[in-house]
């Protein structure tokens, strides 16, 4: 039984993790974020 828990958590951690990145490419809004965010930290660093 534990080893079915495990996996059932394992699988809710996956699902966690795939709902953002579907988010943020259905999104878009999030994905231009951090593209403007990364712009910003290449110019801090020259």
């Amino acid at each position: 039984m534990s080893r079915k828990r495990q996996e059932g958590i394992k699988k809710n951690i996956e699902r966690t993790v795939i709902i953002p990145d579907d988010v943020s490419k259905g999104g878009g809004k999030p994905d231009g974020v951090s593209k403007t965010s990364e712009e910003e930290s290449e110019d801090d660093v020259e």
